[in-house]
């Protein structure tokens, strides 16, 4: 169980690292996609955490946003995604 944890926890490095990247060079998701020559709507999963990316993938994403491919391993400083449904938000009372 200990790999599955850390699996998804580096799962949601990449996708916190990916989105920040992209936000710090000003690219919308269809701009990166067309870079790393994949479909957006991969891209927008690959951002949520919600996929499991190939190595091919990310060596793409890492050439179009011009990063080593460890940076996308880091860390990330933004708050990684969780998986699942976002929470709701509560109806107002009154």
């Amino acid at each position: 169980m200990v790999g599955a944890r850390a699996a998804n926890l580096l799962i949601r490095y990449i996708a916190g690292n990916v989105q920040k990247l992209r936000d710090e060079r000003g690219l919308a998701q269809e701009q990166l996609a067309e870079r790393a020559d994949m479909h957006v709507t991969y891209l927008r999963k690959l951002e949520r955490g919600s996929v499991n990316p190939s190595v091919r993938s990310l060596v793409a994403v890492a050439e179009a946003l011009e990063v080593p491919l460890e940076s996308l391993f880091l860390p990330s400083i933004r708050r990684p995604p969780r998986a699942g449904r976002p929470p709701r938000n509560p109806k107002p009372t009154g």
